[in-house]
């Protein structure tokens, strides 16, 4: 896990500054500002992976085997898995969301100051 976020600090930290250098030097390329190409351009990518990952990355393993979109997990692996969040962290159940539980956790003070 540490290495995914050193990972993701040293690629976010070298390339968002050269990419912004960079876009920024389109200073009025069709009429827009060098400081806006940054926005749009990052905004892009931005929705072009999110719109890859939602096809590539599968559901919770609950999901999987009712949906059947996932072709490499057999039920073995499914109940694997289940099995170890639940040593881990015990909620591989889903929980059902009422309006009390949703008025309960809006009403959390730490929420609203952090």
């Amino acid at each position: 896990m540490a290495g995914f976020y050193l990972f993701a600090l040293l690629v976010g930290g070298s390339f968002s500054g050269i990419l912004a250098f960079g876009l920024t030097k389109m200073e009025s390329t069709a009429g827009i500002r060098g400081w806006r190409w940054i926005f749009i351009i990052e905004g892009v990518i931005t929705c072009v992976l999110a719109l890859i990952a939602y096809v590539t990355i599968i559901d919770f393993p609950d999901k999987v085997l009712e949906k059947r979109n996932c072709k490499f997990l057999t039920a073995a692996d499914v109940d694997m898995i289940k099995g170890r969040i639940d040593r881990d962290r015990d909620d591989s159940a889903a929980d059902h969301i009422t309006w009390a539980k949703v008025g309960k956790h809006l009403s959390d003070f730490k929420l609203w100051v952090l």
